[in-house]
């Protein structure tokens, strides 16, 4: 038999933006602001999509309640996970995680302290020490490096 590849799921497959609208500018030069649409998470795989809806609801969520939610365990959970990702289920929401905490910091004014929060990171201190092990940079200097001066024009979010 052949081999079969599989495209690998990824956390911006079902990542859902915190953001409720967005100023959009068109080639002919008008600028307004325009909803982010929240589309229906849909990877073809029934159980990344539930993951990922959990995830977008509240991402504080652990490995071990997504598999009590879902009625299994956590190693078969994640054995799918691993298959269908490439990354095993604690990756796959630490990423989720640190792209929410990406976004608060790129595109809003508010504090370390609430954006681990809000991420699900349970302190600033992990997520200062999850930010400087996989992006090698503390929160506040990715904010700096990427958030735009005129945000609060750019941006709206709950």
């Amino acid at each position: 038999m052949k081999d079969i590849q599989l495209k690998k799921i990824s956390v911006d497959d079902v990542y859902v933006s915190i953001l409720t609208r967005t100023r959009v500018t068109s080639p002919e030069g008008w600028t307004r602001m325009e909803p982010v649409v929240k589309q229906k998470i849909n990877t073809g795989s029934i159980i990344i999509d539930a993951v990922g809806q959990a995830l977008a609801e509240d991402c504080r969520v652990t490995s071990t309640e997504l598999a009590r939610a879902m009625h299994t365990d956590t190693e078969t959970l994640g054995a799918v996970f691993m298959l269908l990702t490439g990354m095993n289920l604690r990756e796959f929401i630490k990423r989720y995680q640190c792209k929410r905490a990406c976004e608060w910091l790129k595109c809003t004014d508010i504090e370390t302290e609430e954006v681990a929060q809000r991420s699900g990171f349970t302190s600033r201190s992990a997520l200062s020490h999850f930010f400087i092990k996989w992006l090698k940079c503390s929160p506040s200097d990715y904010r700096r490096r990427n958030r735009p001066a005129d945000f609060r024009e750019r941006y709206e979010w709950e």
